[in-house]
């Protein structure tokens, strides 16, 4: 139907151009090629619109070889990029599987390492903590022991001390006592020396010396004299103070000590004391201190023998500190 529509148009126009000029008949030849060819395109393009599988076959038949080439050489390009893309992908899900499979493996394996390691801290721990209470307890029963030695050995040095400081002291500290007795002031009636004679006032002395290297601070005496039954046990009778006031006696220093009595002795006494029925006892006490003040006594005792002309030391009463 329309290839007769268009038939009729064309005759149409080649009625008018007939009567119309050459030049018109000219251009309406062009016009009419024109339309033709305008025909020709619509009626392809309605021809490529219903069947484009065979506008697509006629546009390969019409492409050369080289473009042919070209095309199917992309297409396999394309479908080798396609599968190194799948190859790729599924090389990517493979890793990821297999990293989750080694992440589940580490973490497996890091739960177990920290499960014994928690085990072995806690058996470690155990262990550590007996160790300690060992060491605790050995070094208190080493302090203990060390105390008690620190203490032995102190104890040992202060008395090995406090001997070394007695034995300084005692080295210098002052010695007093009685060195000499007097000799005698009388003489019998056979020329005899004799300490005592009947009616005559009996006085008794003795020198006291400083033997010590240091001085006796305080110093004082107490001297005295008595006549005793020969049954009778000494004791010292102290009738007078004899305190003159205190002195320092110098190392070396000697001083006098005296009684005498206010008696006079009857020529009975002084028989009984030959025959040796009385002695007469010749005593004293001497008190001083050192120079640190540590007080000191020194007691002596003599008696007078049955010949009246020497001094013997008694048995007792005769000692110092």
């Amino acid at each position: 139907m329309e290839d007769e529509s268009r038939n009729e148009q064309d005759q149409n126009r080649g009625s008018k151009s007939s009567s119309e000029s050459p030049f018109a008949a000219e251009i309406t030849e062009a016009e009419h090629t024109d339309e033709i060819e305008v025909s020709t395109e619509a009626a392809t393009k309605a021809d490529k619109k219903k069947n484009p599988s065979r506008s697509l076959r006629e546009r390969w038949s019409k492409t050369s070889l080289s473009n042919r080439l070209n095309v199917v050489l992309a297409g396999a390009i394309v479908l080798l990029t396609f599968v190194n893309v799948g190859f790729f992908v599924k090389q990517v899900m493979d890793q990821d599987k297999q990293v989750a499979q080694i992440t589940r493996a580490i973490t497996g394996g890091i739960d177990k390492a920290n499960a014994a390691i928690d085990s072995s801290l806690s058996r470690s721990s155990e262990v550590l903590k007996a160790i300690l209470e060992e060491n605790r307890a050995a070094l208190n029963a080493t302090r203990e022991q060390s105390k008690e030695s620190l203490k032995e050995t102190l104890a040992q040095g202060q008395k090995a001390l406090n001997a070394s400081i007695e034995a300084s002291r005692a080295d210098l500290r002052p010695w007093v006592g009685v060195i000499t007795i007097a000799p005698p002031r009388f003489k019998d009636a056979t020329g005899r020396e004799s300490y005592i004679i009947e009616n005559q006032p009996v006085r008794l002395e003795a020198t006291a010396s400083n033997a010590g290297k240091s001085p006796a601070l305080k110093t004082h005496t107490l001297t005295s004299f008595h006549i005793l039954p020969a049954s009778d046990e000494f004791s010292p009778r102290y009738a007078v103070r004899d305190v003159k006031g205190e002195i320092a006696l110098q190392p070396q220093m000697q001083i006098t000590v005296f009684d005498q009595g206010t008696e006079l002795p009857s020529q009975g006494v002084v028989a009984a004391l030959k025959r040796g029925q009385y002695v007469l006892y010749f005593y004293g006490r001497i008190d001083y201190t050192d120079q640190v003040g540590r007080a000191h006594l020194t007691k002596w005792c003599m008696f007078l023998t049955p010949t009246l002309d020497s001094f013997l030391p008694c048995t007792t009463y005769n000692d110092a500190n």
